[in-house]
């Protein structure tokens, strides 16, 4: 006996056998079905799983959950080939009589590409790709097929990081299958009845110049040439109040053969395709976020990144890494660079966030999105190699921010020598051979004092100035600690410098009080902390435990009871991580407010018993080594 199962992940996940639907479970075990689903054919291993449906931060039965979830949908899913072959229990039926089998560690959903929703919009995006030049109409019929598919927002209800990342990519798919299908639209001379969707959609997403680009064809075709350049004035206006920018190429042109009256801009005879010119001029993108508006200092590392465009005999993309630890503005600098360096790479400016997407395939989707490259291929090598073919004749920006490992990089380089790739995280990424490294040191002073005066008010710093060296003293030269203890100031009228000098001079509470919005210095810190597995992050805490400068590898044993060698590694990869420095080689420290963060996170997570072990280990250890103990006595 045959079954017919099918899946819907373009709205609320939905499955159906025979026509019947199919009782999914919980949100949690929806998730883990919708990873199987967007991975089909390929297998999903189970620290994939665990990550995408349980986040950063998974209890210790995770896997033993997921196995469950599994099991689950195994007995929802009973009416396919496991039923058939008569076995009662479908988590020990035979592999090769399920829809999701075991695969290594981890599991595959088998899957026909009809039988998924997703999977169709695929495939009548790429019919659609290969007909639109000859044959408008039915690309039009074919695009409006394909979103006809989405049913509301994509993985709706679902949990976890991995949906999140994925409802993002339908999100940006749809958008794209409805500027083709509108472009069809055009070459079929439906101006008219284009109006009104594009009046909606510039309005929706008032950011994405290629619908804006569409009404003003479609406006214009209708005899409305006044709103049509309207519509380019309102976007000039919007881009430079929200991003500081102008608009791209193809709205310039536009506008200016709008003005000059172009026939070429006429209705085009059945079957023509439209003159706007989005498949003959690619697309420029403008990804970067609005760069801070109260940038201080660093001009001799920004000097440096400056000169990225002026390196001669390179024979590939111009890498820049900027590291340091966090709250050290890595993330601000690296933005208000990349600002500096737009006027050098007029192809365009492309943006991640690796914290928020950190999955090669799904950035590079994303890229190729924006570039204008359709059909996209599933396979994560065929991607990076399609983006460095697209990048290889273009002189374009990429920022990468927050970026983790380099193996995870190294697909969203380009090879084109006129590109440049400037890199935001905490280490400096020794893998990456011939890249730039700006190493961003803390606030002096003086630095620290003219971020202060410039979010705060300089009058207000003016007066007070001793107490404004004791708020910024109290910020240890971290940026971020400078910004948030000016940003409560600014939004304290009646508060004094010497007032707020009075609460942060307690290191009890002094964490607390570097807490305003989302210049929140803890939790800038916790961000980093709790990406750390449990052996690094109990030699953190333990660390700044100790409270010792200079530590060398050494005592750091003692103190972790473990050898030399391993205390070594374990400080290093914290080192590695932005949470230690190392002055010297083999000597170790830590930020003042990292090291009472790490305190804080010691106090709740250490039991009394073994704080105090650990110290008497160091003690004893000191005991043994004068020069230890010369160490000791400077804390």
């Amino acid at each position: 006996m045959t079954h017919a199962l099918e899946f819907s992940i373009l709205g609320r996940p939905r499955a159906w056998l025979d026509g019947e639907a199919v009782p999914l479970g919980r949100p949690q075990q929806q998730a883990t079905l919708a990873m199987l689903l967007m991975h089909r054919g390929t297998a999903v291993s189970m620290g994939q799983m665990v990550d995408g449906v349980c986040g950063e931060a998974p209890p210790s039965r995770a896997p033993h959950m997921i196995r469950t979830y599994v099991w689950r949908l195994r007995r929802a899913l009973r009416g396919t080939a496991g039923t058939a072959s008569g076995t009662a229990d479908p988590a020990s039926a035979p592999d090769r009589d399920q829809v999701i089998v075991t695969a290594g560690n981890g599991y595959l959903i088998r899957v026909d590409e009809d039988r998924l929703d997703a999977a169709r919009a695929e495939r009548l995006e790429r019919q659609a790709a290969a007909c639109r030049a000859q044959d408008p109409g039915r690309a039009q019929r074919l695009l409006a097929e394909a979103l006809a598919l989405w049913q509301g927002e994509p993985l709706a209800g679902v949990p976890g990081a991995f949906a999140a990342r994925q409802r993002l990519r339908l999100e940006e798919q749809r958008l794209l299958l409805l500027h083709r299908r509108l472009e069809a639209e055009l070459a079929l001379g439906r101006h008219k009845d284009a109006v009104p969707e594009l009046l909606h959609l510039t309005e929706t997403y008032p950011l994405r110049e290629g619908f804006r680009a569409q009404l003003m064809l479609a406006l214009y075709r209708a005899g409305r040439q006044a709103e049509a350049l309207r519509v380019y004035t309102d976007t000039r206006e919007l881009l430079d109040t929200e991003l500081g920018i102008a608009p791209g190429p193809e709205l310039r042109d536009l506008h200016l053969r709008i003005l000059g009256a172009d026939p070429a801009l006429a209705t085009p005879s059945h079957g023509a395709r439209p003159p706007v010119r989005a498949a003959s001029r690619p697309p420029v993108p403008a990804q970067l976020p609005c760069p801070p508006a109260d940038f201080v200092g660093r001009a001799g590392q920004l000097e440096r990144l400056l000169s990225l465009p002026d390196e001669e005999g390179r024979t590939g993309a111009a890498v820049a890494v900027v590291c340091g630890m966090p709250g050290m503005g890595t993330s601000a600098f690296a933005l208000h660079a990349a600002h500096r360096l737009r006027p050098h790479y007029p192809d365009g400016q492309l943006y991640a966030d690796l914290r928020e997407s950190a999955e090669p395939a799904l950035v590079l989707r994303s890229f190729l999105t924006a570039l204008g490259v359709a059909p996209l291929p599933a396979d994560p090598e065929e991607l990076a190699a399609l983006f460095r073919s697209a990048l290889a004749d273009r002189r374009l920006l990429v920022l990468l921010d927050n970026a983790p490992c380099t193996a995870e990089l190294r697909p969203l380089l380009p090879a084109g020598p006129g590109c440049a790739v400037v890199i935001a995280g905490r280490g400096p990424l020794p893998g990456l051979a011939g890249a730039t490294r700006v190493h961003l040191p803390l606030f002096g002073e003086e630095e620290a004092l003219r971020l202060l005066s410039r979010v705060a008010g300089p009058d207000r710093v003016a007066a007070e100035p001793d107490a404004a060296r004791r708020l910024v003293t109290a910020a240890a030269g971290l940026p971020l600690a400078v910004r948030s203890l000016a940003a409560r100031l600014a939004a304290r009228p009646a508060w004094t410098p010497a007032s707020l000098a009075a609460r942060t001079g307690d290191e009890r509470r002094r964490l607390a009080e570097l807490r305003v919005g989302d210049l929140d210095v803890p939790s800038a810190f916790a961000a980093d902390y709790t990406r750390l597995d449990a052996e690094h992050a109990r030699a953190f805490r333990l660390f700044a435990l100790a409270a010792r400068p200079h530590l060398p590898a050494d005592a750091g044993a003692a103190l972790l009871a473990r050898t030399t060698e391993r205390a070594e590694a374990l400080l290093e990869a914290l080192v590695d991580a932005g949470l230690l420095t190392s002055p010297a080689p083999g000597a170790y420290d830590c930020h003042p407010l990292l090291r009472l963060y790490g305190q804080e996170r010691c106090r709740a997570e250490e039991t009394g018993f073994q704080r105090e072990a650990a110290l008497r280990r160091l003690r004893e250890y000191e005991a043994r080594s004068p020069l230890a103990a010369v160490v000791a006595l400077s804390a």
